[in-house]
């Protein structure tokens, strides 16, 4: 039976990258999004940027990787890419509104997934604490946003 029994999250990056930049260059009723992969190291999956249109309605441009999808009950896109590494490390969308929504930009939301760390943080074995002999160990690394907010 599986029992989680370790569990860590970085409360300071330090000298550590986000994994994701994003840059979010809006106009009165226009935008261009890029992203680039800061951790070459690091596979996200299923990334989901998502950009507050104001009420607008919006046509997507150029969309470099990926798609999108137009929320509009929430007025918001979504830019989905299925898979950024270090080889399709970077992106761009450009979007045109068809109204002036100012800064109804931001906060641009991120989700991802990831199967390794940000810090290259692994365990490598595991001992009973009595006999301090190796035991049979497992693990599964999977990292998510919790609150990923461009302002």
């Amino acid at each position: 039976q599986a029992l989680g029994i370790l569990r860590w999250r970085a409360q300071s990056l330090g000298k550590l990258k986000v994994p994701l930049r994003i840059n979010c260059w809006p106009g009165d009723n226009s935008a261009s999004i890029e992203f680039e992969l800061e951790n070459p190291a690091m596979v996200l999956h299923n990334v989901v940027i998502s950009l507050p249109l104001g009420g607008a309605f919006p046509s997507v441009g150029d969309v470099t990787c990926g798609s999108y999808e137009h929320d509009q009950a929430q007025s918001v896109l979504h830019w989905v890419i299925p898979r950024i590494d270090a080889g399709s490390g970077s992106g761009t969308m450009d979007v045109e509104l068809n109204t002036a929504v100012g800064d109804a930009f931001f906060p641009t939301r991120v989700q991802f997934a990831a199967q390794q760390t940000m810090t290259g943080v692994s365990i490598l074995s595991a001992t009973h604490t009595e006999t301090h002999q190796p035991v049979p160990f497992s693990t599964e690394l999977n990292v998510s946003t919790d609150e990923y907010i461009v302002v």
